[in-house]
């Protein structure tokens, strides 16, 4: 079973995770509660998807945290820290912790002189008290496996002498593991056993003779040694619960009697346990590739993104702001962010230039969502090139009753609502002169008139633009006024398009594909690497946008659990028949992301001609970061940078 180990205020606990969500937060109506005051009321769930886990933010106030990253959300592996405030979470299995199975430790058969290793004392022990002590193992003995019969050890000891404490530990090195324990408060019994018990349980063995004692001071303990074949190999462990508890002479039997079925038990190993413990290390191992191959893609995405944040961060870079909601994780994407950051809460204008489909509209709601206008005021976005201009006037400066045919009532324009936030104007460079002339006075003093009216009205707004064409040719060419040009350029951002950040192509293909399966309520579709293979080579000249239209027509045409070749469009299809893809082929991602990313790095080097430092400037990376992949590959000359 997996479980949560929360680490906070120096305490630690332990929840099983038994349902498929288990909720985070502050508020006491969550599976978990967590103190720190970074904490929000409900944080975050972690929601279990068959093998699989995710941990999901819950939109909260100061953010959960993997390895430092800020995370909204992402798959969560064995053994990975969630990070609320300054306390810890991390995903545990049974195997990951103090428990180990006989699996993990194994048994030899049991000496025909076991009764030796209680000092030498040969018990005698009515036929019906055997029956009854052997009796408790009936039930495990039917079924597979060895750890069933050391549970069952532990409890029968524990239920014949009454109110202690059991436990069975084996000897791995120089140090004693738990196999089973019985009544312990915690998953972890060797943080609840003496300070001396590794020593003391150490001497027992060596010595092969149990070890009794009872002070005033401490509870009445019991180290007996399991002997197989001529070696003591395993410890039994008991502790009264009390320290008025104290071991009978009747107890102190009844303690040696167990060394009698644990051995035994040890020795039923030889005839069940090998052939069982294989086939279940079979089917572990079965399950574990199962579970790789459902995890790749997402695994090699992680991995892409987690480099080019170090990538980043070598070169310097901290980001302020949380840019999750933006797919792109590269180090042009980086270089995007980290201008986002630099200009956000300055009142300044800014033109974001990009091709068609790069996400313009996502930096421009960034610029505003992280800025503190979006506390005072709302963000609003007009398409100029979708409206005539008659039609964009009315809606960005509003009209008065009466102004036109069909004007019935006052309407508040844009600029208006906008009073205190952004203004998002997208394709302004398909605005007309005449336009464009409007436009200028209003930027010069926030002081407008609704159409009809002879009134002014005065708006405070901060003004985003967006185009896919150069303006600075248009000026040339007279087609835009020069002096909007530089009323509205006072700030550029350059979205690169969608093949120049291909490293980004797997995580948008988990998105897209992950936003498909929550629309149509099923599981994730995959792509086949043939697929992958084409949409890493593809041009992509729409973009972020055609990308996610061809991933849509991939899941509407599909069958079973991958998007295939079937369901390409025809140019996507071309592109797969010139890298030669084959249908069946199923090479992982991660390596086929490396032969894209050391085919274009050989390219690019062609085309530079070994010049290192332009090579490293066209693929968007450091020289460093360049010379990394380059030793990474094995590819020549990445010792000259």
């Amino acid at each position: 079973m997996a479980f949560l180990v929360i680490e906070e205020r120096g305490q630690k606990r332990h929840h099983p995770i038994a349902a498929a969500r288990v909720s985070i937060g502050r508020a006491p109506d969550n599976d978990v509660v967590i103190s720190d005051e970074k904490s929000s009321r409900h944080h975050l769930v972690i929601e279990q998807q068959g093998r699989s886990f995710l941990v999901r933010d819950l939109k909260s106030k100061n953010g959960s945290f993997i390895d430092g990253l800020r995370i909204q959300e992402q798959p969560l592996d064995f053994g990975d820290c969630v990070t609320i405030g300054n306390a810890k979470i991390f995903l545990e299995t049974e195997e990951s912790t103090a428990f180990e199975t006989a699996a993990h430790t194994p048994l030899e058969p049991v000496s025909e002189n076991a009764e030796d290793s209680v000092s030498g004392t040969m018990l005698t022990v009515h036929a019906a008290d055997w029956r009854e002590i052997l009796g408790a193992f009936e039930g495990p003995a039917r079924k597979p496996g060895v750890q069933e019969f050391l549970d069952a050890a532990c409890q029968f000891a524990a239920k014949v002498i009454g109110n202690v404490r059991t436990g069975l530990f084996a000897r791995d090195g120089g140090e004693f593991k738990v196999l089973a324990f019985r009544n312990f408060l915690s998953s972890r019994p060797l943080d609840e056993v003496p300070r001396d018990f590794q020593a003391k349980a150490a001497r027992c063995l060596d010595s092969k003779a149990p070890i009794l004692e009872k002070s005033d001071t401490a509870p009445a303990r019991a180290y007996l040694p399991v002997s197989l074949h001529d070696e003591s190999a395993l410890l039994l462990y008991i502790e009264a619960e009390s320290k008025s508890r104290d071991f009978s002479d009747a107890d102190q039997q009844a303690v040696r009697a167990i060394v009698h079925p644990v051995a035994a038990l040890a020795g039923l190993k030889t005839a069940l346990g090998e052939r069982i413990l294989l086939k279940q290390e079979v089917a572990r191992l079965e399950r574990e590739l199962d579970k790789l191959k459902e995890d790749l893609q997402r695994r090699i995405d992680l991995q892409t993104a987690d480099l080019s944040k170090r990538e980043a961060s070598l070169g310097g870079q901290q980001l302020k702001h949380d840019y999750s909601s933006i797919i792109g994780r590269s180090a042009k994407m980086r270089d995007v962010f980290s201008m986002i950051d630099k200009v956000t809460d300055q009142a300044v204008p800014v033109l974001i230039i990009g091709e068609s489909g790069t996400g313009k509209d996502l930096i421009a709601k960034a610029l505003h969502e992280n800025s503190r206008r979006a506390i005072a005021g709302q963000f609003v976005a007009e398409n100029c090139a979708a409206l005539p201009e008659t039609l964009l006037e009315s809606e960005l400066f509003g009209y008065v009753k009466g102004a036109f045919t069909g004007a019935d009532r006052d309407k508040v324009g844009l600029f208006e609502t906008a009073d205190n936030g952004t203004i998002f104007l997208d394709e302004i460079g398909e605005t007309t002169p005449a336009f464009q002339a409007k436009l200028l006075r209003v930027l010069e003093d926030g002081i407008f008139r609704p159409v009809g009216s002879n009134k002014v009205k005065h708006a405070n707004f901060r003004l985003v633009c967006a185009t896919n064409r150069s303006l600075e040719e248009m000026v040339k060419a007279g087609k835009f006024r020069q002096d909007l040009y530089y009323r509205i350029n006072v700030i550029t951002i350059k979205l690169p398009p969608l093949r120049d950040r291909r490293e980004d192509i797997p995580l948008l293909v988990e998105h897209f594909l992950n936003q498909a399966a929550v629309e149509a309520g099923e599981e994730p579709k995959r792509p086949s690497s043939g697929v992958m293979r084409a949409m890493m080579e593809y041009a992509w000249p729409g973009n972020v946008r055609e990308l996610e239209n061809e991933i849509k027509r991939m899941v509407a045409l599909a069958h079973g659990d991958k998007v295939g070749v079937d369901g390409m469009s025809p140019a996507l299809r071309g592109a797969a028949s010139a890298v030669e893809m084959d249908a069946d082929d199923d090479l992982p991602l991660k390596e086929l992301v490396e032969l894209v990313e050391k085919r274009r790095i050989d390219e690019v080097l062609k085309r530079t001609e070994g010049n290192k430092s332009k090579a490293a400037e066209i693929l968007g990376l450091s020289r460093l970061g360049l010379r990394k992949k380059m030793e990474r590959y094995g590819m020549s000359g990445a010792d000259d940078l």
